[in-house]
């Protein structure tokens, strides 16, 4: 059966590909918005959160298009702790203008065939989001801008393999096949018992 996913991302440790301006400003208003931009981020390299909001807000008031400093906005926003900064980081990569990650476009149209044709579906990157500080997945589950590391490689397969089980997509294992997998099943208390098909018999595969 068809199985439907999302495609999560990097967000809080990839900035956007490209400083450019979507649609063209007057010289002194670029100038002025470099400006502030330069400023905001050296506040942040500074650690002085606050400041470099102030100095980014100036910036979104010329410009709010503009994904690298909705970025280092997001950072800013993270920093000090407010709730806003997940989805600050979302708007930046979907603002990208030479984007190279999944934008929300793309997995929002994912669940919208899901729901209208009735497919099976499995929300990975909500479960990378869950599985992220402040629900914004860096680092610590991918190893550049989309492709996982190892942690992010056992989240995905055991996400996908818990919505197979979950959506009863498979009714179990035959015979033959737990035979078959009983001669390689490692020596360990806790190798998941192989008589029914589970999660964890899929992720363990």
């Amino acid at each position: 059966p068809l199985l439907l996913l999302t495609t999560p991302s990097n967000l809080r440790d990839w900035k956007p590909e490209t400083l450019a301006f979507v649609y063209p400003l007057p010289r002194e208003r670029e100038h002025e918005f470099l400006q502030h931009l330069a400023r905001g981020i050296r506040a942040l390299d500074g650690l002085r959160p606050e400041e470099a909001l102030t100095e980014l807000d100036a910036a979104m008031a010329i410009d709010d298009r503009h994904a690298v400093t909705v970025f280092q906005r997001a950072r800013a926003l993270e920093a000090l702790g407010r709730d806003e900064d997940a989805a600050a980081y979302e708007r930046a990569r979907d603002l990208d203008p030479v984007p190279i990650r999944a934008l929300s476009a793309m997995n929002d149209a994912v669940r919208e065939v899901a729901s209208e044709t009735g497919s099976a579906f499995v929300d990975v990157a909500a479960a990378y989001a869950d599985a992220s500080p402040r629900h914004v997945p860096g680092h610590e589950l991918f190893v550049d801008y989309c492709h996982p590391n190892d942690r992010g490689h056992q989240l995905t397969a055991d996400t996908v393999a818990r919505g197979i089980v979950d959506q009863r997509l498979l009714a179990g294992l035959p015979a033959d096949a737990v035979e078959r997998l009983a001669s390689h099943r490692p020596h360990d208390e806790n190798a998941p018992p192989l008589e029914e098909l589970s999660g964890q018999v899929l992720w363990w595969l």
